[in-house]
């Protein structure tokens, strides 16, 4: 199917009377709204055998307006494959993916309901959807995430590789969307060793807390205090924190769930690594030290020859 930015050009600086179209329905082409930001599109369906034919949406940018785009286009992606949960009747070849209301209310000055102008570019080559940009990524959507905390080094530090301490556990977020990662960080606090001779493993803090606070004035979310790695401990940290999640599986048609603790946060689940889980840690000393940052490009040493005559 296809989808046009339908009114009139913008810039051209002429009218009908100059014998030039003013009006269109096209991408490519940069198309004004009307006086108040509402837009309009003409859908032309690919299959109009089995999808409802073409049709003109008016729409708006903005959330407030009846008009606003997630209320006047599908936003739900199932509707694009009939049989599955919806009558075919209602089948269509197009859905609304993601949209940037805050990014355009920045750049407008928190105003959406003005004269705009808009623009459609192709998305993919003429035939071939696969090779679109929504099917480059080859990623499902998923939860906000840390990296994988690490434990201290135990051997020889002139051995010592970041990639090869052991990984202890990272957080996953609980549906939370991207609020979670633009509102929230965690801390791990009070990491000390043990202080009894019934166990080596030691003790350590996790603070779920809020994102824009400082460590002098720390604003709490959620504290979960005196967690331990050891998997036969009350303590340990995926029993006080939650390990459960669910996964949707398609062959099945239902969501499935693993982890053996309850969720006692709001926010987090905590994802163990197996060793930990298992109880195969190389020594039973090891504590959080460290955590993984982002990829980083390898450096390059770029030498140039000087000469002087």
């Amino acid at each position: 199917g296809s989808i046009a930015l339908s009114g009139t050009v913008f810039g051209t600086g002429f009218t009908a009377a100059d014998g030039v179209a003013t009006t269109t329905a096209s991408i490519g082409t940069m198309i004004m709204s009307d006086a108040n930001g509402v837009f309009s599109v003409i859908h032309q369906p690919g299959n109009t055998t089995t999808v409802q034919g073409t049709k003109k949406y008016n729409f708006s940018l903005d959330p407030d307006h009846k008009k606003y785009a997630r209320r006047v286009f599908n936003t739900n992606p199932q509707l694009a494959v009939s049989g599955n949960f919806y009558p075919s009747t209602i089948e269509t070849d197009m859905w609304l993916g993601e949209t940037y209301e805050q990014e355009s209310r920045d750049t407008l000055g928190n105003n959406l309901s003005q004269p705009l102008v808009g623009f459609i570019t192709g998305i993919g080559k003429n035939g071939t959807p696969a090779e679109s940009p929504a099917n480059m990524r080859d990623v499902d959507a998923r939860e906000a995430r840390t990296n994988w905390i690490f434990g201290q080094d135990l051997k020889d530090s002139s051995d010592f590789q970041a990639e090869n301490m052991q990984k202890l556990f990272r957080f996953i977020g609980r549906g939370h969307g991207e609020w979670l990662h633009k509102n929230v960080k965690i801390s791990i606090d009070q990491v000390r060793p043990s202080n009894n001779s019934t166990s080596e493993f030691g003790s350590f803090a996790v603070i779920v807390r809020h994102l824009s606070d400082s460590d002098n004035a720390i604003q709490v979310l959620e504290r979960f205090d005196n967690l331990s790695l050891d998997p036969t401990s009350p303590n340990f940290i995926a029993r006080k924190i939650g390990n459960r999640y669910r996964e949707w599986t398609e062959s099945e048609r239902r969501y499935k769930y693993y982890g053996s603790y309850p969720n006692q946060s709001k926010y987090i689940y905590v994802d163990v690594n197996a060793d930990v889980l298992n109880g195969a840690m190389p020594s039973d000393t090891t504590v959080p030290f460290g955590f993984y940052g982002p990829p980083k490009y390898k450096d390059i040493n770029h030498i140039m020859a000087v000469t002087s005559g």
